[in-house]
């Protein structure tokens, strides 16, 4: 796991607060160090989970079919 994402699943709640605040999601990705996708990524997780958002979590975990 890069170094960049560690830091990132730490800062997670500082991200979402700042966001909530009015930022722009644009600069906060450049200074967080990550990627729009994955900020908006975040911050989707935040509005299902809240700040519970489960860090460990697969890519993969919610794109399990039943069968």
């Amino acid at each position: 796991m890069p170094l960049k994402e560690c830091k990132m699943m730490n800062e997670r709640p500082k991200f979402i607060g700042r966001l909530l605040q009015g930022e722009k999601m644009a600069p906060l990705c450049r200074e967080f160090g990550i990627s729009r996708v994955k900020g908006y990524k975040v911050y989707r997780r935040y509005k299902q989970c809240g700040l519970d958002i489960p860090y460990d979590r697969s890519p993969a975990a919610g794109n399990r079919r039943s069968t």
